[in-house]
This record gives C-alpha cells, structure tokens and sequence, in this order.
C-alpha cells in the first residue's frame, strides 16, 4: 500500500478521473483555504501598504507553488510542519508569552525557565529542519 491515497487508485479511468476530481477540488479550494492568510498578512501591514493586496497576494501564491514544486510529496511536507509547529507550539510561544504577560506571581525561576525553552524550541526546530532536508526523519 502507498503512502499517498492517490497512489492506490487503480490505473484505469476510474482512478484517473478520481485523481483529476481530487485535483481540481484542491485548486478550487485554495483561495478559500488562503483567504485567513490573505487577510491576516493585510492586516499586519502598514496602512500605507494595505492597498498592495495584489502583490501580496501574488507573492504568497508563488510561495505556495515554490514550496510545492520543491518538497516532494505531502508525507515530507507534513513531517516538516509537524516538526516546526510542535518546536514552536510546544516550546516558543508558550514561553514567549509568559514574558510578554509578566505576571507578578511568578519567580526568577520561571522567567530563567522560559529563557532556556526558547532556544531549546529554536534548536528543535531548526533540527526537525535539517533532518527533512537530509531525509533521516
């Protein structure tokens, strides 16, 4: 059994035309995918740049294409997302948002404590990212 689903259709019309439908929902699907994307990067932006939407929009698409021409099928895609967003999930944001809160309860022990799980998060993400690029995941 393959990896990948589309991998186990059968060779024949029926599983053509399966693998096209798949396709084509996936392209119809993408700008409702994007639009949380779209619009958060547009509210991040400078009032001045707001009315570049176009390019912004343009520069993410060819992002996406760049990312899915180089990375060569979804088991490596998700290994390398599963990697990042649990590096940063798990170590980064949780740390990094206690020091943005500073809450007046908190010893010097939990401040030195997160100091220390935010580039642990970094070096586990960066790692994740290296062992996709070298395959030994």
């Amino acid at each position: 059994i393959g990896h990948v689903v589309m991998d186990n259709f059968p060779k024949d019309a029926l599983g053509h035309s399966a693998t096209w439908s798949l396709s084509i929902a996936c392209c119809a699907s993408f700008v409702l995918q994007m639009t949380p994307v779209f619009q958060a990067i547009r509210d991040s932006m400078p009032d001045a740049y707001r009315n570049t939407w176009p390019i912004q929009r343009a520069t993410l698409v060819g992002f996406t294409v760049l990312m899915s021409w180089v990375i060569p099928d979804v088991e490596h895609m998700i290994s390398l997302t599963g990697a990042l967003a649990f590096s940063f999930l798990s170590f980064v944001l949780p740390a990094a948002l206690y020091l943005k809160m500073r809450p007046s309860y908190g010893g010097w022990y939990e401040r030195a404590l997160c100091f220390l799980l935010i580039p642990l998060g970094f070096v586990g993400a960066a790692w994740g990212t290296q062992a996709f690029a070298s395959g030994n995941e």
